[in-house]
Order: structure tokens, then C-alpha cells, then sequence
């Protein structure tokens, strides 16, 4: 998603424009439906619930903050910065929560170096 963002700025014709709206949807669909697999892998049972209801109000601010803030980031600077900074957001998100999660010790086998007897409160 991010690189369909960061290519933005350089689409010059209708099929480079369709080329980059088809990496952004196929970004999209892998990354909407394993945002909540993913958080739900990395967070304790007894705090799924929570987990849920944090996930979808960081979504919903989020859809109404990203907008108004590169709005106005395209129209005092340009086109191109709003782009930009779009791409910057999602790559630093997906960055950051690759660096602060950290799967639950048995929950996930492609993962190593982790226990493979979760604690009670983390199973």
C-alpha cells in the first residue's frame, strides 16, 4: 500500500494510473485482512476483547484524521508531498507495529527462538 502511494506522484498516464490503483487494491486486501489475524496472534487471550474495540477506533480516527491531514498537506505544499507523507504513515505503521509486536510463545510456528509452553495468561 505504501509503495502504491509512494509511486503516485511519478504516474504520468491512464495505465501507469491503473497499474499503481492495482498494486494499491491488491495492498489493501492482504493488508485489511490480516491486520486483525496479526494483532490477534500477538495479544494475550484475556485481552482479545480490547484488543478488537482499540483496533477499530485507531481505524476509525484514523480514517477521519488521514484525509483532513493530507488534504491539507497537498493543497499548502503539493499533490506530490500528500502522496509522500501517505506513503510515510503506512510504512512507518506497518514498521512500527512489526517492531513493538512480538508473537505469544506457541502461538505461531513460523516464528522461532520462542517457548513452546505459553504461560496460563498468555495461551
Amino acid at each position: 500500500v505504501a509503495t502504491s502511494f509512494g509511486v503516485m506522484p511519478l504516474v504520468e498516464t491512464y495505465a501507469q494510473l491503473l497499474c499503481a490503483m492495482g498494486l494499491m487494491g491488491f495492498g489493501e486486501g492482504a493488508m485489511m485482512s490480516s491486520t486483525a489475524a496479526l494483532a490477534n496472534d500477538v495479544t494475550p487471550q484475556r485481552l482479545r476483547g480490547a484488543q478488537s474495540a482499540l483496533l477499530s477506533q485507531v481505524g476509525d480516527v484514523t480514517f477521519l484524521c488521514m484525509p483532513i491531514g493530507l488534504t491539507l498537506i497537498a493543497t499548502h505544499m503539493s499533490y506530490h508531498s500528500g502522496f509522500v507523507a501517505a506513503a510515510g504513515v503506512i510504512a512507518g505503521a506497518g514498521f512500527g507495529f512489526a517492531r513493538v509486536a512480538t508473537a505469544l510463545p506457541g502461538r505461531h510456528p513460523m516464528i522461532k527462538n520462542v517457548d513452546k509452553h505459553p504461560k496460563k495468561d498468555q495461551a
